[in-house]
């Protein structure tokens, strides 16, 4: 029910399915990142983020789930929180540009521009659009 509602735009109903399905036993791993996903569009950022923590404790090799709750938690202006969160997604798809993209974000507003650097370097090898909009950034630390 709640993913049906959930691709239908249906967030209330999606929302409400999925809570009631946390409350009869639990949920799986992609059931919670929808959850976050309903959350993420409703506002409500602090929850989203719990959904998504609750998602990787029920599977630790769920990519997805890492990406979003390492986005909020840089979105809640706390990096230092979210690069563990991209630091495992780079392990588990170490060719993911949005990953290596957003962990080096964490570390530049964590003010580690040497980890940093190394992502871009990473990102280069990769992904060459990723790697402009990176070096964006990089120009305008000291």
């Amino acid at each position: 029910m709640g993913l049906l509602a959930y691709q239908d735009g249906n967030l209330e109903q999606a929302r409400d399915s999925f809570e009631r399905a946390e409350d009869c036993g639990g949920l799986t791993a992609r059931r919670w990142w929808y959850l976050g996903q309903v959350y993420c569009a409703q506002g409500q950022k602090e929850k989203a983020l719990e959904a998504f923590q609750q998602a990787v404790r029920t599977d630790s090799h769920f990519g997805a789930a890492y990406l979003e709750g390492g986005r909020i938690l840089l979105d809640l202006g706390r990096p230092k929180e979210a690069a563990p969160f991209l630091a495992r997604l780079t392990e588990l798809e170490p060719r993911n540009p949005q990953a290596r993209y957003l962990l080096a974000l964490t570390y530049l507003l964590s003010w580690n521009t040497a980890r940093a650097w190394e992502q871009y370097s990473a990102l280069q090898e990769m992904e060459t659009e990723w790697a402009v909009r990176l070096a964006r950034w990089l120009e305008k630390t000291p």
